[in-house]
């Protein structure tokens, strides 16, 4: 298995993590999972209503909330059907194909 083959799992649905999750596919990662433990994806820059946000990465003076949602906006926009997942959405997918293989395995 490849570098790129391999599958990897971003912990944060914020800035961060959307950025991480964004930079490997663009590089080749196919299998990228992105975890949340909040309902939204976002992170603490939806919570934080100032400006000061974006500077370094978009090269714009964005609030927080404006922040958080361009990153969201990316996401579902380039990678439409693959959802920020929480751990329990994550964990009930991955046994779900566990127990879809048809080999079995006795651990």
């Amino acid at each position: 298995m490849s570098a790129s083959d391999a599958p990897v799992v971003v912990v944060g649905g914020g800035p961060a993590g959307l950025a991480c999750a964004i930079e490997l596919r663009r590089r080749g990662v196919a299998d990228v999972v992105v975890l949340e433990r909040e309902q939204q994806a976002g992170g603490i820059p939806r919570h934080s209503n100032h400006q000061g946000f974006g500077v370094r990465d978009v090269h714009r003076l964005m609030s927080g909330p404006r922040y958080a949602s361009r990153y969201v906006a990316h996401a579902r926009r380039e990678h439409p059907g693959e959802p920020v997942m929480s751990r329990r959405d994550f964990e009930r997918r991955r046994q779900d194909a566990r127990e879809s293989r048809t080999q079995a395995r006795c651990c």
